[in-house]
């Protein structure tokens, strides 16, 4: 009965990232400040905005593999149960798609703080802002693409 607990608890952690992303997306593109132009905002919202992208692409693949592991622990599906004909290697596959955006999710906003915290604290201006932006952007497509070499 545990497993299956944390299973649906990570379902459930995964929908309210997803949510959240959906909220974070609409408040940068739709609600910003008066004035306030897309390269006029924070590297800090540029790399939240882009992680915000990734979570939604991730994220329902790995739902989706858990959806079917609780199925297979509790319905009687072979998803995963090689004796059975399923196709262990399905599992890898699926949690690689979740997993190689998963260290772009935790490394870009650590990007964006530290593009924030430097320029304050040496009284100057971050040195190419284009490029940080899209150096931030370019990190986040390939973090999602390199699930493929698995």
């Amino acid at each position: 009965m545990g497993p299956d607990f944390w299973v649906f608890s990570i379902q459930v952690l995964g929908l309210a990232s997803l949510l959240a992303s959906f909220n974070f997306i609409t408040t940068i593109i739709n609600m910003r400040a008066p004035g306030m132009t897309l390269m006029r905002m924070p590297v800090f919202c540029w790399m939240t905005l882009i992680v915000s992208f990734l979570i939604i692409l991730a994220f329902p693949a790995i739902t989706i593999a858990l959806v079917e592991l609780m199925f297979d622990r509790n319905f009687g599906t072979n998803f995963f149960d090689f004796l059975e004909g399923g196709k262990p290697h399905l599992w890898q596959h699926i949690f690689w798609i979740f997993g190689h955006p998963e260290v772009y999710i935790l490394i870009l906003p650590a990007m964006g703080i530290i593009s924030e915290v430097i320029p304050v604290f040496s009284r100057k201006p971050l040195f190419g802002y284009g490029l940080v932006v899209f150096s931030g952007a370019i990190i986040g497509f390939m973090g999602f693409a390199v699930w493929s070499h698995h």
